[in-house]
C-alpha cells in the first residue's frame, strides 16, 4: 500500500487471483526470446526502471510470478483485466478508463431502477 496510498488493494493469500489471471511466470515471459543479449538488456532496462520508482523485490519467491489487475463491477463480476507484463510500464489509463466505465455502467443501472 506504500504504492497505492488509500486505496482498497486484495492481498490473493489462495492464489486464486494469480490462477484466473493465466498462472503466468516471469521464466515463462523469457523463453521466447532465444538471443541472451536481449533477454539481458530488457532485465537491465526493467532493473532501472524499478529503481527510478523506488521499487524493490521481496526476494522470497513470488518475485517469479506474473500477477495483473482485475477490475470488478459492484456485482463482482470482473470487467476489465490486465496481465502483467515485466517489460512494459501498467497502461494506468486504459485502467482508469475501465474504471469510470464501470462506475458509469453502475450509475446508468442505478437510474433505470428508479
Amino acid at each position: 500500500s506504500q504504492f497505492f496510498p488509500r486505496r482498497a488493494l486484495y492481498l490473493d493469500r489462495d492464489g486464486s487471483f494469480y490462477d484466473a489471471l493465466g498462472k503466468r511466470t516471469v521464466t515463462r515471459m523469457l523463453l521466447p526470446s532465444r538471443n541472451p543479449f536481449t533477454v539481458v538488456s530488457r532485465i537491465v532496462q526493467m532493473g532501472k526502471r524499478l529503481r527510478t520508482k523506488k521499487i524493490s523485490g521481496t526476494r522470497k519467491g513470488s518475485s517469479w510470478l506474473l500477477g495483473g489487475i482485475i477490475v470488478f463491477c459492484k456485482q463482482g463480476k470482473p470487467a476489465y483485466a490486465y496481465q502483467e507484463d515485466i517489460w512494459n510500464e501498467i497502461p494506468v489509463s486504459d485502467i482508469v478508463a475501465a474504471t469510470m466505465k464501470v462506475r458509469e455502467e453502475q450509475y446508468n443501472s442505478n437510474t433505470k431502477n428508479r
